[in-house]
């Protein structure tokens, strides 16, 4: 049944992918495009430096270097934010911090005059308005003068409390993580692309597969972050996750396709393996011990099916449940029975606490079923999560990276028709909001079958602006096919059995090879959380036991967590311009007040 299913999809897929590409061809590719190139290289960039250096050369061809010196735009307000601009700038050179407080505090603004308009970031690769850019400069430029200042604020305490007040009119930005049943581990890449720019939050949310990512980023501090995160290949390929695989009626296991996995629900080797990884690197760190670690706010949302209302909180972090362990909080977001048979079982979800002796205890003792967090459906947007974060952490602007790499075409238009005017970018913008309003209406009404909820479906993130990254991958019909290929040679070279060197060998047993680095992976982890040392390279870099079967399927797994990561982090690149824009600011007074706080102390 599933082999015809499979090759069924399969057929759709090829057929469908091969129709969007004849379209995009006759509505979006002119002629003949000098830039086409160009293009092509971009796509293919290996860094951040190499992706802006060719960004800089297609604007150069297409004229948008001079759009971006020209300071006027219906767009948004530039003649305030020139008139803005004379007057911080004369204020610094004058010396005047009273005339500069002034100017801050009664109009330092997140959107002043519509400068975080995403139409603004749509027509050059890099970069916007240079009058915009100028602006935020010269605001950054500004708050550090006063910052250094000796004579101005009449005690330390002042300043800090300017600094505060600032801080709080500005708002703060937060980073969710949403989806990935199939491709989740495009999260790490969109963190870590975030991390390297120095533009990711500190409020991190996360559901299901998206609170794996999130407990991981938030339990390292800044220092062990970029370690942890390159380290991440090696370390997965290398965790014998422990849970049970497919198998058919004589007990082999089966080849567990990518779509299969898609119409199953079921979540694929390497995503069982970070939940182990992240199992063992949390162990029972609670919310607030995670937060006092990592400076970094971790958010998971639940979605519990309980009896009570209100009984158990949608939202989880420091504040909402301080003593709750982060891993039983990482599981109810992944929901009851989602995960097969391990060490760990999800039929039977606890969420967990400390008492004041640090002892664990349950939560609650009620019996409580967990469903997906991304399958919560919110009659009111006052109930959903997302809003509690915003009232709690003063949270006015979201980065939100959706794992779903086969929405790109439609989330990303604005960036895919960049530089183009006309009819087109507008009716592909007026698609999306209709489509989405039209599933989230069909979803509140229950009309809507599982597998297209689950694929289609994500909650609207409420409280503030967001900007929505979705990884686009090179090729999203070759990567399934191609990953169902390995899968099915996985499959047939076990059922051929060991090669004759490995018959032949007695010392080599592919169980004994999983076993010690189960036992090095478990003193790595309890190494690490003993807090003696900053992760190593993994330790699965040491083994020393020759090349076989087992290593490959080790390189292959890692190959692949590699692939996610990079697409991960190549997705954010057309964003830096507008999350600088909208975060360069609060970061800077972040850093300023916990400078001038510790200064005090």
């Amino acid at each position: 049944m599933w082999s015809v299913i499979t090759a069924l999809f399969r057929v759709l897929l090829e057929v469908a992918y091969y129709w969007y590409k004849q379209l995009e061809h006759y509505l979006i590719t002119p002629a003949f495009d000098p830039t086409t190139p160009l293009k092509q290289q971009l796509l293919k960039a290996t860094d951040y430096e190499e992706w802006c250096a060719i960004a800089h050369q297609i604007d150069s061809a297409l004229g948008n270097d001079l759009w971006r010196q020209t300071p006027g735009s219906s767009k948004y307000d530039y003649k305030l934010i020139s008139t803005r601009l004379k007057q911080l700038a004369a204020a610094r050179d004058e010396e005047n911090a009273s005339e500069l407080v002034s100017l801050l505090r009664s109009g330092l603004l997140r959107n002043l005059g519509s400068i975080a308009n995403s139409e603004l970031y749509n027509r050059s690769y890099f970069g916007t308005k240079l009058l915009i850019e100028e602006y935020i400069s010269e605001v950054i430029g500004s708050l550090e003068y006063l910052a250094d200042t000796r004579t101005y604020f009449a005690s330390h305490q002042a300043k800090l409390d300017f600094l505060h007040d600032t801080r709080q009119s500005f708002g703060r930005s937060g980073l969710v993580l949403h989806g990935g049943s199939m491709f989740g581990m495009c999260h790490v890449g969109v963190v870590k692309g975030l991390f390297l720019q120095g533009l990711l939050p500190r409020i991190v949310s996360g559901a299901t597969v998206g609170a794996l990512v999130a407990a991981l980023v938030c339990f390292v501090n800044d220092d062990e972050l970029l370690p942890v995160l390159n380290d991440l290949p090696h370390a997965l390929a290398c965790v014998h996750h422990g849970f049970s695989e497919p198998s058919d009626s004589t007990g082999r296991r089966k080849a567990t396709t990518m779509v299969e996995r898609i119409l199953s629900a079921e979540y694929p080797p390497e995503l069982l393996s970070l939940a182990e990884h992240v199992r063992l690197l949390l162990g029972d760190t609670t919310f607030e011990q995670a937060y006092l670690k990592s400076d970094r706010v971790l958010n998971i949302t639940i979605t519990p099916v309980t009896a009570k209302p209100h009984s158990i909180p949608t939202l989880l972090n420091y504040l909402t449940t301080p003593n709750m362990t982060v891993w039983s909080a990482v599981k109810a977001s992944l929901g009851t029975g989602t995960l097969p048979h391990s060490t760990t079982d999800m039929n039977d979800i606890v969420l967990m606490c400390k008492d004041y002796r640090g002892q664990l205890k349950p939560y609650t003792t009620e019996l409580v079923t967990f469903l997906p967090a991304n399958k919560a459906i919110y009659g009111d947007d006052r109930a959903s999560p997302y809003t509690k974060q915003a009232e709690l952490f003063n949270v006015n602007n979201f980065t939100v990276s959706l794992a779903r790499p086969y929405l790109a075409p439609l989330f990303a238009g604005e960036q895919t028709y960049r530089g183009r005017g006309g009819w087109l970018p507008r009716l592909s913008k007026v698609f999306k909001l209709e489509l989405q309003h039209r599933l989230r209406q069909l979803a509140k009404m229950g009309m809507l079958p599982d597998l297209v909820h689950r694929v289609l479906v994500d909650e609207r993130v409420q409280g503030g602006e967001d900007v929505t990254i979705v990884p686009e991958l090179e090729s999203l019909v070759k990567d399934i096919l191609l990953d169902e290929d390995e899968e099915e040679e996985d499959a047939n070279d076990e059922e051929d059995g060991p090669d004759e060197a490995s018959e032949n060998d007695e010392d080599y047993h592919d169980e004994d090879v999983f076993q010690n680095e189960k036992e090095m992976d478990t003193d790595y982890y309890d190494e690490y959380n003993s807090g003696t040392e900053t992760p190593p390279q993994h330790a699965a870099l040491k083994l020393t036991h020759r090349e076989d079967d087992g290593h490959h399927a080790l390189r292959k797994r890692s190959k692949k967590v590699e692939y996610y990561i990079k697409t991960g982090e190549h997705s954010i690149w057309p964003f830096v311009s507008i999350i600088w824009a909208r975060c360069a600011v609060e970061f800077v007074l972040d850093d300023l007040y916990s400078k001038a706080l510790r200064q005090k102390y």
